[in-house]
């Protein structure tokens, strides 16, 4: 049961950092694409809504994702590889949101 639980939270967290991958890509692609458009407003405000909301939830499941990795449950092959880019993606997704919408001096 304990290795099911495992399995399930590093599913739920990959899922999670493929759709927050995908989101980032979605709004740099409409921010910088090929056809710019004249006002970056709604980029912006997705960009400051993700970092409200996914930053802080992608840090959390990148944690929970540590977490597992110390645990020495028997997870099988694919898994602990999952893991590992899973935490990688989560972490530079919310890096790079953060790091969009922090002030320069």
């Amino acid at each position: 049961m304990k290795s099911l639980a495992l399995k399930l939270c590093i599913g739920l967290c990959s899922a999670f950092a493929g759709y927050y991958l995908c989101f980032l890509s979605s709004v740099f692609y409409e921010l910088y694409g090929p056809s710019p458009r004249f006002c970056a407003t709604p980029q912006a405000w997705a960009l400051q809504g993700g970092a409200c909301i996914f930053a802080p939830t992608a840090l959390v499941a990148a944690a929970g994702l540590c977490v597992v990795a110390r645990t020495p449950a028997p997870l099988g092959a694919i898994f602990p590889k999952i893991r590992n880019v899973s935490t990688a993606i989560l972490i530079l997704c919310a890096l790079i949101n953060l790091l969009v919408l922090s002030p320069v001096f």
